[in-house]
C-alpha cells in the first residue's frame, strides 16, 4: 500500500503542478511531462532514500536483467534478458540493500500514462509488466519480481456533483477491468494477481443546492467553465506466494 499512495501522490503533484504551470486554467493541464519526474521522486525522498534506488528512463534490458537471479552459489552468472517489447520504462526502482558488485536487484517498474489513455497504450505496458515475472535464466533461476504498477489519470468529461465522486470512480474502474479481463487470466494462471486502484488527484464539484452569489458578477457559467474531477487509476500485478526475497512497501 506505501508503493500506491506515493504513486497517487505523485499523481496529484503533477496535476497540481500543471494547473499552476497553466497560471490556474485546469483545461489546459497536460501533466504527461511532469508524471514521471515527480512520481519518482515520491521514492527519492530523504526518509526513504535507503530503501529505492530509482532510474529514469531505463532500459527494459537492464531492468529485465535484473529481475532474475544475478549470480549462483557457484559464482556463475546469468545471461542478459529483455522484454519482447523493448525500450524504455518510465521508472525503475531497484532494492540498494541486496546488490553485489552494483548489480542491483529489480524490485518494481512504474509505466505512466497521461491523461484518458488508449485501451492499447495501457495493454501495451501491462503486457510488458506481467512479462518480467515470467522471465527465466538457464543458470540461476526465475525471476524474482514481486509487483509491478502502472498508472494514469482519468478526466470526468460529464458535469455531476459534490457527492456523486464515487459513481465515476467506479465507472473508471469497471472501465479497466473489462480492459484487463483477459490479462487478468493470463497473471492467474501464472499465480499473480492483477488489481485496480481509483482514486481522487484533483477536483473542483460543486453542492447541487449550490447559491450563486452574483453580487460579484458571476454566472452559472463561471462555475461550469471552472468545474474538474480527475482521477489517478493504478494497475497492480503482484505474486501470490511469499518470497525470501523482500521487498519494500508492497
Amino acid at each position: 500500500m506505501e508503493n500506491r499512495n506515493l504513486i497517487f501522490s505523485g499523481l496529484r503533484d503533477a496535476c497540481n503542478t500543471s494547473f499552476f504551470f497553466k497560471n490556474g486554467d485546469f483545461t489546459e493541464i497536460k501533466p504527461e511531462y511532469l508524471l514521471t519526474v515527480l512520481v519518482a521522486k515520491q521514492f527519492s525522498d530523504l526518509k526513504i532514500l535507503d530503501k529505492y534506488i530509482v532510474k529514469l528512463e531505463d532500459s527494459t534490458e537492464d531492468f529485465a536483467s535484473a529481475c532474475v537471479p544475478n549470480m549462483t552459489l557457484k559464482w556463475e552468472t546469468s545471461k542478459r534478458h529483455n522484454s519482447s517489447r523493448k525500450g524504455r520504462i518510465d521508472v525503475a526502482v531497484y532494492n540498494p540493500k541486496m546488490g553485489k558488485n552494483l548489480n542491483y536487484p529489480a524490485l518494481f517498474p512504474i509505466e505512466l500514462k497521461g491523461i484518458n489513455p488508449a485501451k492499447q497504450l495501457v495493454i501495451d505496458d501491462l503486457q510488458r509488466n506481467l512479462e518480467y515475472f515470467l522471465l527465466e535464466d538457464e543458470i540461476t533461476g526465475k525471476s524474482h519480481l514481486q509487483i509491478s504498477y502502472f498508472a494514469c489519470i482519468e478526466e470526468a468529461k460529464k458535469y455531476f456533483h459534490k457527492g456523486d465522486e464515487s459513481n465515476f470512480k467506479n465507472f473508471i474502474k469497471k472501465r479497466y477491468e473489462s480492459w484487463t479481463i483477459n490479462l487478468k487470466a493470463l497473471a492467474n494462471h501464472h499465480d499473480l494477481d492483477l488489481d485496480i486502484y481509483v482514486d481522487e488527484v484533483m477536483s473542483q464539484l460543486y453542492e447541487k443546492d449550490m447559491e450563486i452569489d452574483k453580487s460579484e458578477g458571476n454566472s452559472i457559467n463561471d462555475f461550469i467553465d471552472d468545474w474538474h474531477y480527475y482521477v489517478g487509476v493504478i494497475v497492480e500485478i503482484k505474486t501470490r506466494h511469499d518470497s525470501n526475497f523482500k521487498q519494500e512497501g508492497v
